[in-house]
């Protein structure tokens, strides 16, 4: 089974804050709504829709305005996981105020720099265990290129440790906490709404000149 997720992740989240500080991961996206808004551009309905080719006119044909409502609230539910057992915390997707990011997949090598995994106490430990492992301990070990699957192994060990495929099995739950948050509100919902509708027909207005 192939898989893929990015992770950011907050260490030293006790059980009590993980609500208090999903809100703010949240919220901080809500105040920069444009930003977050541009990132996602190339995915809103009409862009989806190879909005370049339609006239003005017929972008509000469309009636896109259902869609863009429920684009907005899906890009703005953040999902979060919490590994009690770690104090920590992550947020899918990237957050460039986390510790760090990680992009858990098997569709291409897995030996991440050593340095990727800082800022999680967790991870930087389990670093530790792969660089100093004894070479049977390692799968797939290779005397030529030694620092390859020592690397490797230390992503086998995280990836371990999180029970990472639990949560393309819907297992995760059953052992650990999963949740949405949105900050959206109706007044935010409709900036947010009328910021990407300006944009578009600005890209209209551009392509039509």
């Amino acid at each position: 089974m192939s898989y893929c997720i990015t992770l950011t992740f907050y260490p030293d989240v006790k059980a009590n804050q993980v609500f208090k500080k999903a809100q703010q991961i949240a919220k901080n996206k809500l105040d920069n709504f444009e930003e977050v808004i541009d990132e996602n551009y190339p995915y809103c309905p009409a862009s989806m829709y190879n909005a370049n080719y339609f006239s003005i006119e017929e972008y509000r044909k469309k009636r896109f305005h259902n869609l863009e409502k429920l684009w907005i609230e899906n890009i703005f539910t953040k999902t979060f996981l919490y590994w009690k057992e770690f104090n920590l915390l992550a947020v899918v997707g990237y957050d460039i105020n986390g510790a760090t990011t990680i992009t858990f997949q098997n569709s291409t090598d897995q030996n991440y720099e050593y340095t990727e995994w800082n800022g999680v106490p967790l991870f930087e430990n389990l670093v530790q265990l792969a660089k100093m492992a004894p070479i049977e301990n390692i799968k797939y070990y290779r005397d030529d290129n030694d620092e390859y699957c020592r690397k490797t192994y230390a992503y086998d060990l995280i990836y371990e440790q999180l029970n990472i495929e639990d949560i393309f099995t819907n297992k995760f739950m059953e052992k650990h906490d999963y949740f949405k948050l949105s900050m959206l509100n109706e007044e935010k919902s409709t900036q947010c709404h009328q910021y990407l509708k300006k944009r578009l027909l600005n890209e209209l207005k551009s392509f039509l000149e």
